[in-house]
């Protein structure tokens, strides 16, 4: 075994050559190497990358894909940029990716670059994959904005759901992936078509995009029996990221096949200031987080705990405080609690609810402060979710919606319209939980207001008002109910993903992963930390990876802006990859 000596020399003089390479003249677009399709040859044919059980293989030898993202301008159309004379790297990039420990780079592309110019979309490639060629690298061919859809930044004015619909746009995609297929099956250098990025349908189910991978898949295999396919999980319906109850993994009819997930949890860290996630996240916090408390969906209500605030007084009211009295936990077996706002019962009239505390009490009776805020501004309502546990018999109506224009310290607060009904309705938000101990106190506070309410007198459950529910762990389980921001969490966040590989004994992969500049830029945030987590999980599972992304002002290696030859290298995130990744080299 070599010393930890020997290892930190080889990064030390990896990171200067790549310094010195940063520190070069910027390489314009190298025009003379026009590559050509490699064609077939006798002793070729094992070079491809073929999944073997939950592994991949090429010659025989046991892969795992260590991948950087080319996002390549995928959100440009061949109107606002020249695909041919792109910025976006040149050659010395392909050189810096190989230098850093990566053997393969996801390849973005647009599909519409195709349907407007097809002859400059295989110059491009063509001259790419001649690149990845000579650097001994792997391309991933990732179709990241499909022909007739874009769904990738909801706040964009671009957004599109037509593929979906329209069975002549369906065939364009179909019709593309056959054409680079049958135009690379001899390409041992290109290790997988990635055939469609973050699929989110239109529909209800996601079936749309089921048949439609189907149909991809089908397509290939008629023209190009050699390479690796890669199927990505449905990321959304009803065209919005979300696949809440509904099966998002799904197996294909083909036997080289690598199952995808993106994996960047927790996402209000990962992606904190983010403004193109459909509600712009705020500051995320650090890991990891001792004091940060994520459920594994394994913890158990202890209703006997539960504290109750004043019920909403009926008729019509203006905002007013509503507070419960102070409650002692005295189960030693809970961990955890949640506040909601809910309404129970058969009740009709409006109900809003805003600026939610609790507050803590020692054992001896001290105030020890708040533990909980939650202010509900304009930032914070769009944390919360409504949910319903109606009676059968008597479905009742309701209408629960966020108010932009009423509340108690701003204009912002959580609605519930009733019209009768004696099931329960509520808001709650999976990330305010928050830690409690035995034998303090709790008191739950906040403020609501009501119009035309009324109440069923002869139920005595029935109310309105805010509640704090107490959570232990399961009986049944060794289960832990709630870990803390860290490598555990995140090991167990893979975990429920990669049980699909192992039920179905089929590769998986990460060809998304990675964060923001700030998580690295401020101070405390752990940005490395989390990256050598990543990294040494995916060893452990010998999991192929793809970092996003080389080039970009938001979560680039390089953080200069789109349209601007790589530069302002992240040098944090750099000295992290190269540490990690010269792991793999041994």
């Amino acid at each position: 075994m070599r010393s930890n000596n020997y290892y930190g020399l080889v990064v030390i003089g990896l990171l200067a050559l790549m310094y010195a390479v940063c520190s070069s003249a910027m390489p314009v677009p190298d025009k003379s190497i026009e590559g050509k399709p490699q064609r077939a040859s006798p002793d070729n044919s094992l070079s491809f990358v073929h999944a073997q059980g939950r592994r991949l293989v090429r010659q025989g030898v046991p892969l795992t894909l260590r991948a950087i993202c080319f996002s390549n301008y995928y959100n440009y159309d061949s109107r606002e940029f020249d695909l041919l004379n792109s910025n976006h790297h040149s050659e010395k990039d392909f050189e810096r990716v190989k230098t850093l420990g990566f053997n393969s780079i996801r390849f973005a592309f647009n599909g519409n670059w195709y349907r407007d110019n097809p002859q400059h979309f295989w110059a491009w490639l063509d001259r790419n994959v001649a690149l990845a060629r000579k650097y001994d690298l792997m391309l991933v061919l990732d179709l990241h904005s499909p022909i007739g859809g874009f769904w990738l930044d909801p706040t964009s004015p671009k957004l599109d759901f037509g593929l979906w619909d329209d069975p002549a746009l369906q065939q364009e995609n179909v019709d593309l992936w056959q054409a680079i297929a049958k135009r690379y099956r001899d390409e041992p250098h290109i290790a997988a078509y990635d055939v469609l990025n973050e699929p989110v349908t239109n529909d209800s189910t996601g079936d749309k995009w089921r048949l439609l991978a189907e149909r991809l898949v089908a397509a290939i295999r008629e023209v190009d029996d050699n390479h690796l396919i890669i199927i990505e999980r449905l990321y959304g319906v009803n065209g919005k990221y979300g696949t809440k109850n509904i099966p998002s993994q799904f197996l294909v009819k083909d036997n080289n096949v690598m199952y995808d997930f993106h994996f960047y949890e927790p996402l209000e860290y990962t992606h904190q200031f983010a403004s193109w996630v459909a509600r712009p996240l705020t500051d995320g916090g650090h890991y990891p987080d001792s004091a940060a408390i994520v459920p594994t969906g394994r913890q158990r209500l202890v209703s006997n705990q539960r504290i109750l605030s004043e019920t909403l007084v009926p008729g019509d009211s203006s905002w007013r405080l509503y507070q419960s009295k102070p409650v002692t936990v005295t189960d030693p077996q809970v961990v955890a609690a949640l506040p909601i706002m809910v309404a129970r019962g058969n009740i009709r009239g409006n109900i809003q609810f805003d600026n939610l505390k609790v507050v803590e009490y020692a054992a001896d009776g001290r105030y020890l402060g708040e533990v909980f805020h939650e202010p509900l501004n304009q930032e914070t309502i769009w944390q919360w979710w409504d949910w319903e546990r109606p009676v059968a018999d008597q479905p009742g109506k309701h209408g629960l919606s966020r108010v932009e224009n009423d509340g108690s310290n701003d204009d912002h607060s959580l609605a519930i319209a009733l019209t009768g009904d004696r099931g329960i309705v509520g808001w709650s938000s999976e990330k305010r939980w928050f830690r409690v101990k035995t034998g303090h106190s709790y008191q739950v506070i906040g403020y609501m207001k009501g119009q035309a309410v009324e109440y069923d007198t002869t139920d005595a459950k029935t109310r309105a008002g805010f509640e704090l529910d107490f959570y232990a762990p399961p009986l049944d389980t060794e289960t832990k109910p709630f870990l803390q921001r860290d490598r555990e969490y995140l090991e167990q966040k893979l975990n429920e993903w990669l049980k699909f590989g192992v039920e179905h004994n089929v590769p998986m992969s990460v060809m998304e992963f990675g964060l923001v500049r700030a998580c690295f830029e401020m101070r405390g945030k752990g940005g490395s930390r989390w990256i050598n987590d990543m990294l040494s999980l995916f060893r452990k599972y010998q999991l192929s990876f793809a970092y996003w992304n080389y080039h970009g002002n938001h979560m680039g290696l390089y953080l200069t802006d789109q349209k601007t030859p790589p530069g302002s290298p992240n040098e944090v995130l750099m000295e992290t990859l190269l540490q990690e990744l010269s792991a793999w080299r041994q």
